[in-house]
């Protein structure tokens, strides 16, 4: 398991995920290609400026470009709601603890699809 340098990457970290940090300002382009190339499957994206125009946009971007069934977590002043195509689901965290919420459910989710499929093997 990698350092996580970002509280939210810790979080994740803490919840048994390897979150692999891209640092800031990376084009939508490149996180879609690192999320395929590695097989991601949840994207967290942060910042604490107001929302813009481009911003949203680009998340509207990240959305259409994602691997199916991919999740995108947002947070902070820079996202805010928005309808997501079908095929992704985009939530908006409000707080740390809210994140902490979606990473907990996450987990335990992930847990139980884990203990399925060794119940399922023969």
């Amino acid at each position: 398991m990698r350092s996580a340098p970002s509280p939210a990457c810790r979080l994740a970290q803490s919840h048994g995920f390897d979150p692999l940090y891209t640092g800031a300002q990376l084009p939508v382009y490149e996180i879609a290609r690192l999320a395929k190339r590695n097989r991601i499957k949840v994207i967290v994206l942060g910042g604490s400026s107001a929302a813009t125009d481009l911003q949203m946009r680009q998340l509207r971007q990240l959305a259409e470009i994602a691997e199916t069934d991919s999740i995108i977590f947002t947070g902070g002043g820079a996202y805010g709601e928005i309808s997501a195509p079908e095929r992704v689901a985009i939530r908006h965290c409000f707080s740390m603890r809210h994140f902490c919420c979606q990473m907990e459910i996450m987990a335990g989710l992930a847990l139980a699809f884990v203990n399925k499929a060794q119940v399922a093997e023969p």
